[in-house]
């Protein structure tokens, strides 16, 4: 199968950084191993893709895990907004994703949440989001 979430990764990664609302609350880091980034991030979780060919086309659709992580004196309020403007920035916006050499005709963000982490002290985000793409 063609690397149709490698091609969505990079053109993921490109838009939320150079995203202004976004890049306002986490400062352009969108990253894909957080290893020691500062606070708050957002992460490309996962990429799950499953074809979806038909007769006359060949493609995929790739659910897509981001988590965003704030900083504990930021709290809800923080991810609540990191969350809100990243699924703004996605929602609806096939066209702000190049995903070369593929095409994508659909990009839904799903839901997102905001939850307590299990320190009691910072805030966990995760959206999930489907993006539709084909063979060019």
């Amino acid at each position: 199968m063609a690397d149709y979430a490698g091609a969505l990764q990079a053109a993921l990664v490109a838009h939320l950084v150079a995203d202004a609302p976004l890049a306002a609350l986490i400062g352009g880091r969108v990253v894909d191993e957080p290893g020691q980034v500062a606070l708050p991030y957002l992460q490309i979780a996962s990429l799950d893709v499953a074809g979806d060919d038909t007769d006359l086309t060949t493609g995929a659709t790739v659910q897509v895990g981001l988590v965003i992580r704030t900083r504990p004196a930021a709290g809800k309020t923080e991810a609540q907004a990191i969350c809100g403007a990243a699924a703004a920035a996605l929602h609806r916006r096939p066209e702000a994703l190049d995903v070369a050499p593929f095409t994508i005709s659909e990009i839904e963000v799903q839901t997102w949440i905001v939850q307590r982490e299990g320190n009691g002290l910072a805030y966990t985000g995760r959206l999930a989001a489907l993006a539709h793409m084909d063979a060019a």
